[in-house]
């Protein structure tokens, strides 16, 4: 009985291996092996932006498996990696140096890291901006993984002129008041490049976020603003001590607004044998305590 047992565990053993069921490890399921691809992705493409080489941010989500999930990349090998992490729900980045290897493709690493959230976040410097003055970036980029709904922003550079980049892309401007050029493309296939060559001039050796939209630098504004306050506060204080002399009443607006008739010498104030009010000028009538004319207290009579 034991030997026909044995020989039934046996049997059975061999039909499980047979139909290929075995236990599967947890951690292959989050080595991230088994995504397959990115979806709604962008990528902004900023020359000289806030450094005078080339930024390119890259942004979107994970298809195929849940986080943790391993994502890859290229960069160019001469690339000065800023951010490679994940971006939560409530669009918090948290992140670190990914790995970073030479690729087969030449001038281009793989960067990989652990991706902890559905969305990735991509950042990285790149000295691709040949030229001093007249310049131009060829910039050919591909995934390794298939990409479904993608967009690339080119921006132009602050004080640049003549920009063209080939493909031509939609015009408008950004949030930040940037001239910018969109490329959609709805699949994009693993190892597809996307080319883009791009020209334009620039002089002015400062990253467009030193100049603002009239082409001043920023400090040089923030001295434009401080005068401007500096004058606003003095004119507002000259403002506040002439408000404090203006007259408190209707009698002594007219006092103050009076002016003096052509041709005449007003007599002064108080003089006890004036012919004239003191206060508007006219010629007194009788011997009333008041002017006739303005009404005013004039203090005495006039002489007949």
């Amino acid at each position: 009985m034991v030997k026909y047992l044995g020989r039934l565990m046996l049997v059975l053993w061999f039909a499980v291996m047979s139909v290929g069921i075995a236990p599967v490890s947890p951690i292959a399921a989050a080595d991230g092996e088994t995504i397959t691809g990115y979806e709604n992705v962008t990528i902004w493409v900023y020359p000289e932006y806030d450094d005078p080489r080339l930024l390119v941010m890259m942004e979107g989500d994970i298809t195929g498996a849940d986080a943790p999930a391993e994502v890859r990349f290229l960069v160019p090998a001469t690339a000065q990696m800023y951010s490679a992490g994940s971006i939560d729900s409530q669009g918090v980045y948290s992140g670190g140096p990914p790995n970073r290897e030479a690729s087969e493709i030449s001038g281009w690493d793989e960067i990989s890291y652990e991706l902890t959230s559905q969305s990735f976040r991509v950042e990285y410097y790149a000295p691709l901006i040949n030229g001093q003055v007249d310049k131009s970036i060829a910039l050919d980029y591909q995934f390794l993984y298939p990409v479904v709904n993608l967009e690339v922003i080119i921006q132009e550079p602050r004080t640049s002129s003549g920009f063209k980049a080939v493909p031509a892309g939609t015009s408008f401007i950004d949030a930040e008041g940037f001239k910018s050029h969109s490329y959609t493309y709805d699949a994009v296939i693993a190892g597809q490049s996307l080319v883009y060559d791009i020209t334009y001039t620039k002089a002015d050796s400062r990253p467009s976020l030193e100049i603002n939209e009239n082409g001043t630098s920023g400090a040089l504004t923030a001295v434009i603003v401080i005068l401007a306050l500096t004058a606003a506060v003095a004119g507002f204080f000259l403002w506040l001590r002439s408000a404090g002399k203006k007259p408190a009443n209707r009698a002594a607006k007219r006092r103050a607004g009076r002016q003096q008739p052509k041709g005449k010498t007003l007599p002064a104030r108080g003089t006890s044998n004036a012919r004239f009010c003191s206060y508007c000028g006219k010629p007194l009538k009788g011997s009333g305590a008041f002017c006739a004319f303005c009404g005013e207290a004039t203090g005495h009579g006039s002489e007949d």
